[in-house]
């Protein structure tokens, strides 16, 4: 007995000897982020100072704020290694308000930091506007562990059907987004941001990478994701434990420059 005890006692003060040398550790670096944060072509670059300690790993995190009663995912941003101040993010978009969480590798926050970012320009590339490409949606679900490819059309959304879903985690459910886009003179890259947005203001980024559009002599082509933001009814139930009825929003972003703001309905 007094064995067991001993022991306890010994783990007891190791363990508040190394949350001490913690919380030194975190007193000898002070992490300041700047004032701005600056937005081009669909990526956020966060920078920050260190006073101190330098640490060999930093994590930032992005949080939307002031986007209505629903609580909101801290969805992680990037890592910066090295001794490297700053993040290339793609999950902050333009006309909405974050806060940004620096932290170190076991998720201490060491700075923390609410920024608006700038109104979205309307997308302009030559004679190619925003009103030139043609957006539609399609309601779509999907066995989980099944390829995009197969996902099948249905005839709306259900709260119901998609809580039953995901706590079951059997179907994802998602959009088909098609884009429309008219004749090119020559092929173009853009970087392609796409968040979908709930009635009561939860916010995720669904999909951010380089889209190729070809070139096209006549007539129109079309680009489509066979079922697009899987991840999106899973993340907000987690975040809200519940999946809201009513209109959803959409954004398409073609390098950082607003294209269009569609809506689909969940009953």
């Amino acid at each position: 007995m007094k064995n067991r005890t001993l022991f306890r006692l010994v783990s007891a003060l190791l363990a508040l000897v190394l949350l001490c040398a913690a919380s030194a550790a975190l007193a000898d670096t002070v992490v300041t982020l700047d004032d701005d944060v600056d937005y081009d072509a669909g990526y956020t670059r966060i920078s920050w100072k260190v006073e101190g300690d330098d640490l060999s790993k930093y994590k930032v995190y992005v949080e939307a704020t002031d986007n209505g009663p629903s609580p909101q995912t801290k969805f992680l941003g990037g890592t910066a290694k090295n001794s490297k101040h700053y993040v290339k993010v793609t999950n902050m978009i333009p006309g909405k308000s974050y806060t940004v969480y620096v932290t170190d590798n076991d998720g201490n926050i060491l700075a923390k930091r609410d920024y608006d970012m700038p109104e979205p320009e309307i997308f302009e590339d030559g004679k190619l506007k925003d009103t030139s490409i043609k957006i539609s949606l399609e309601p779509r679900r999907l066995k989980k562990g099944d390829q995009a490819k197969n996902a099948k059309k249905i005839d709306g959304f259900s709260a119901k059907e998609i809580t039953k879903a995901v706590e079951k985690d059997n179907y994802l459910y998602g959009v088909k987004y098609s884009m429309k886009m008219p004749q090119l003179g020559h092929e173009r890259t853009f970087f392609l941001t796409l968040a979908f947005e709930s009635p009561d203001g939860y916010l995720m980024v669904v999909s951010a990478d380089d889209i190729t559009y070809e070139y096209v002599a006549r007539g129109y082509q079309t680009i489509w994701f066979y079922i697009l933001g899987t991840d999106f009814f899973p993340e907000m139930y987690k975040c809200t434990e519940e999946i809201p009825k009513g209109k959803y929003k959409t954004y398409m972003f073609l390098d950082g420059m607003l294209v269009n703001k569609n809506k689909f309905n969940v009953k």
